[in-house]
């Protein structure tokens, strides 16, 4: 379940392209240390692709170990994170000026695209001649090349422009008649051979011919042919050129390539086409990531969930020996290990699980080059740092003000967890933390799904995280009798829709997935795992804790989803319940679930995931989701765990023991939240 292999560096490319040159080292005076590796990373990397790294991760262990050992400097001094951004467009800025490259202005870009917009109306369904152009347009002005996703919106809008510029041309020499006939015969006429012409040509070539100012028809043909290259250039899916870029050093040229594919074949066209239906842009899963009670990633928890296995425990800690509840569902491998001690510390819990299943998201979609303007992430938490605010607030009673740490304030913020993964990634296009309870992380990937379809971003990063197994939140919850009180055997406490369900169990995780636009993703031509194809979202306006006894808000949304999807109740084939094992939330889930399927209730697979995690509140629906991707990735269903008997009224067709196959079709994930909050994700295979 890998979308793209990372590459790896052999001893040779090292030596190539990372060896630092004397004038390297001249730059380097009077740096030292982490600051010296860094610039050096910096520099190195920019001269062999073009792009500065976003940070840390973009850049191989390997390269960082052997530009330090250059260096004499120890590698795990580098942390990009730890960079202000002030300092790091410093170097930036010092690296462009040794290279001899600046900064695309506004006004940069505008003559571009005129320039483009020129160029391409002569390029004869050539595509290759224009890239050849712009190429040399960027070494002539000594421009750095516009990110990827800028570079697309100048072709696009060179494009129209040109398209425009022959229409109007055309148009200017015809009467109003002529012109919209001659515009539809373009449109259906492939390459305005005069030998091939059918009735409706001629007539059109009739009124050419008796238009005023002497139209000449051999002329127009030839505007009509190119205004036909103009349309036929569709450069829409592009996202990468190859673009050199030469560095003059003495009497040496340099060169290093941004990027390696071609531009859009016919193929790639129709398959950027296919990506969007109605209008409206497909939006695909191309990468999961999670931490869970069950495994420390995607493929380890996928694989516990459809065992049956269970990742609830007995509560080991002091505090637990005075509480009524005994068990929760912790995440099984703690984060720490994952990484750097020094941000580590800096961290909250939360934050440190959603880093940990974001980098694997990210590293499962295969890195995707992106316009970091075209990037965004949207992480949920349901409470935040809560860990972070309670451990504070007991060194403020213990040792007084002087005690709490400066990084207090970004470690408990309910956003802290959005704003590391957006930090991490280089996310420009917008970074956000819906809260909505125990369907934030749902909330967060409805949120994104918009963002794609109203074209602000290319892929968005989301999902959500929690880490909030406290005596405080534990004591909270079992005071409003929501948790389970079942200790022996710790496994058997979350039992979701089963006739002895007395609370839920409090886990604690993350679950992250890519979303990219159908047109990024067929540029690049990575796996998809899935479709999301809808979500609805609605309130129920009943009450701040307990749901709709009937269950109206939960079904609005679930046929709110379906509505968005363009799809009916007949196409659904399963549904991930959110089923947290509390007596009124499971009722009235399975009353929503029969008012949308009807007849067919019985017959559509349902699985309760937190029968095996517990339920992680805002991180539920990020796990969730990422369990329902992978049922329909491998149609099987998982199974539910401790469903002796399902409770009287439910007709529901819970999978139980082991995973059911299921057909291709409409999956749902249901959330729904403390406060009223209900959301609904519709996916389907891709």
């Amino acid at each position: 379940m890998r979308c793209m292999e990372p590459t790896a560096f052999d001893v040779d490319e090292l030596i190539e392209f990372w060896t630092l040159l004397d004038e390297d080292r001249a730059l380097l005076a009077g740096k030292r240390g982490a600051t010296a590796l860094g610039f050096a990373v910096l520099l190195k990397h920019y001269s062999r692709h073009g792009q500065f790294p976003r940070g840390r991760s973009e850049v191989p262990d390997d390269v960082i170990v052997f530009v330090a050992g250059q260096l004499g400097v120890d590698a795990a001094d580098l942390g990009f994170y730890e960079w202000s951004g002030s300092t790091i467009e410093y170097h930036r800025a010092q690296v462009r000026d040794h290279l001899g490259y600046r900064v695309a202005t506004v006004a940069d870009q505008e003559r571009l695209t005129v320039w483009l917009s020129e160029a391409v109306a002569h390029a004869e369904r050539r595509p290759d001649r224009v890239r050849e152009e712009l190429l040399a347009e960027f070494r002539r002005l000594r421009i750095e090349p516009p990110t990827p996703g800028r570079l697309v919106r100048m072709v696009r809008s060179a494009l129209r422009t040109a398209e425009q510029n022959w229409a109007s041309r055309i148009a200017g020499r015809l009467n109003p008649s002529a012109t919209a006939r001659l515009l539809g015969l373009i449109a259906v006429s492939e390459d305005g051979d005069l030998d091939s012409v059918n009735e409706e040509s001629a007539s059109v070539l009739a009124l050419i011919k008796a238009s005023p100012g002497n139209v000449s028809l051999e002329s127009m043909m030839t505007e009509i042919g190119q205004l036909q290259a103009v349309r036929a250039l569709d450069l829409s899916c592009i996202y990468r050129w190859p673009i050199d870029i030469y560095v003059a050093r003495g009497s040496s040229v340099r060169s290093a390539e941004i990027g390696a594919d071609e531009l859009p074949s016919t193929s790639r066209r129709e398959e950027c086409a296919m990506s969007q239906k109605n209008g409206r842009t497909d939006v695909f899963v191309t990468g999961l990531g999670a931490s869970t009670p069950l495994g420390g990633d995607v493929p380890s928890s996928w694989a516990a969930l459809l065992a049956g296995q269970s990742g609830v425990v007995t509560l080991e800690a002091e505090w637990a020996a005075g509480m009524a509840v005994k068990v929760a569902a912790p995440a099984i491998k703690d984060p720490l290990s994952a990484l750097d001690r020094v941000q580590a510390r800096r961290l909250d819990r939360n934050q440190q699980l959603a880093l940990v299943a974001a980098r694997e998201a990210w590293s499962d979609a295969g890195a995707p080059e992106v316009d970091p303007e075209r990037l965004a992430v949207v992480v949920a938490s349901g409470v935040g740092g809560i860990q972070t605010t309670f451990s504070q607030h007991e060194l403020y009673v213990e040792r007084g003000a002087r005690s709490i740490s400066p990084h207090s304030i970004p470690m408990l913020m309910p956003n802290g967890a959005a704003a590391t993964v957006g930090l991490e990634l280089g996310a420009e296009a917008g970074v956000h933390a819906p809260t909505s309870a125990c369907a934030s992380s749902s909330e967060a990937i409805a949120l994104a799904l918009d963002l794609i379809r109203a074209g602000r971003a290319d892929i968005v990063v989301c999902g959500g995280s929690e880490a909030a197994i406290h005596p405080v939140t534990i004591a909270g919850f079992s005071a409003m009798r929501a948790m389970s009180t079942r200790g022996d055997p710790a496994e058997a406490a979350s039992r979701p829709f089963d006739r002895d369900r007395d609370g839920f169990v409090l886990g604690e995780g993350a679950g992250i997935l890519v979303l990219e636009s159908g047109e990024h993703a067929a540029a690049r031509r990575c796996r998809r795992y899935a479709r999301l194809i809808g979500a609805g979202i609605t309130s129920d306006a009943h009450h701040v804790t307990q749901p709709d006894p009937q269950g109206r808000g939960a079904a609005r949304a679930m046929r709110a989803a379906l509505v968005d999807s363009d799809r009916r109740a007949g196409d659904v084939v399963h549904i991930n319940a959110h089923a947290t094992s509390t007596p009124l939330g499971d009722r009235a889930e399975a009353a929503a679930i029969a008012a949308v399927l009807g007849a067919r209730t019985s017959e559509v697979a349902v699985s309760a995931t937190k029968s095996t995690t517990g339920h992680l509140l805002g991180a539920a629906g990020g796990i969730e989701a990422v369990a329902t991707v992978c049922a329909l990735h491998d149609g099987i269903a998982p199974p539910t765990r401790n469903l002796d008997a399902v409770d009287d009224g439910m007709e529901l067709d819970v999978v139980t023991r082991v995973g059911r196959k299921i057909n291709a079709g409409v999956a749902l994930s249901n959330s729904f939240g403390f406060g009223g909050h209900n959301v609904v994700l519709a996916f389907e295979a891709a």
